[in-house]
């Protein structure tokens, strides 16, 4: 499977921008990157408005302390990290306002693998 979102958050000190991730049946990351390294990607990736993330994000922490410090915090606890050759829990926060200065309810967390 092939999905690539606004940002990929592998960890605080990782964060791509347009990211691209790519596991296998089994959840196993094979590949990750920016969508600005691959010249040709094929059309079945596919590509989410948000941000994909190796936890789920409690929106409400997001929404009272902002976004990098909630992740941050979160990632701390969780210990999980988008990383090659690591099986993993991915999801999807996404929502109107996710990237603004201010965000606003509400926000939507998916999970994908």
């Amino acid at each position: 499977m092939k999905t690539a979102a606004l940002l990929l958050y592998c960890s605080p000190q990782r964060i791509i921008q347009n990211g691209i991730i790519e596991t296998d049946a089994q959840g196993i990351v094979l590949r990750i990157g920016s969508l600005s390294q691959y010249d040709n990607e094929p059309h079945s990736t596919t590509f989410l408005n948000g941000i994909l993330l190796p936890f789920a994000p409690d929106t409400e922490q997001i929404i009272q302390e902002g976004l990098k410090k909630a992740l941050e915090r979160e990632f701390e606890a969780s210990q999980a990290e988008i990383k090659e050759g690591k099986c993993l829990s991915l999801w999807l926060l996404s929502g109107d306002s996710l990237f603004q200065k201010e965000i606003q309810p509400p926000l939507s967390v998916t999970r994908l693998l």
